[in-house]
């Protein structure tokens, strides 16, 4: 049986969209590295979006600086939306970091030492000591 699609799903696919759209074209400031809404998700009265930002690149200081400065754009993200999405009620926004890509090549990273440690031990014939 099809999954049935809930309005709250569909409307946090299509703030999703807006918002990548928002950040990638249409910021009033520069943002550091690359910068992507890797989700969205809605309360239950899609009063609050929660929208999760990815930022690759940069440097060191890139999540904060992004996260700083699309925090003093929300306002000028939500009158966008309002513009956008033809609903009575657009959901406040509020923006986490998502450090998913950041912990998956942490451990991309431990994983290749792992295997170099472990290929370093066995023998020059292939057998293991």
């Amino acid at each position: 049986m099809a999954r049935e699609f809930k309005r709250a799903d569909r409307l946090g696919e299509q703030i999703q969209r807006e918002v990548a759209e928002l950040l990638q074209f249409h910021s009033r400031e520069p943002l550091p590295g690359l910068v992507t809404v890797s989700g969205v998700s809605l309360t239950r009265d899609m009063g609050y979006a929660d929208i999760h930002i990815s930022v690759l690149g940069g440097g060191d200081d890139a999540v904060a600086v992004a996260m700083e400065r699309i925090e003093a754009q929300k306002g000028f993200f939500r009158t966008e939306l309002s513009q956008r999405l033809h609903i009575r009620r657009v959901p406040e926004l509020r923006f986490f970091s998502d450090e998913t890509a950041e912990k998956g090549a942490a451990m991309r990273k431990l994983i290749i030492e792992a295997r170099s440690k472990d290929s370093d031990r066995q023998a020059p014939d292939g057998d293991k000591e």
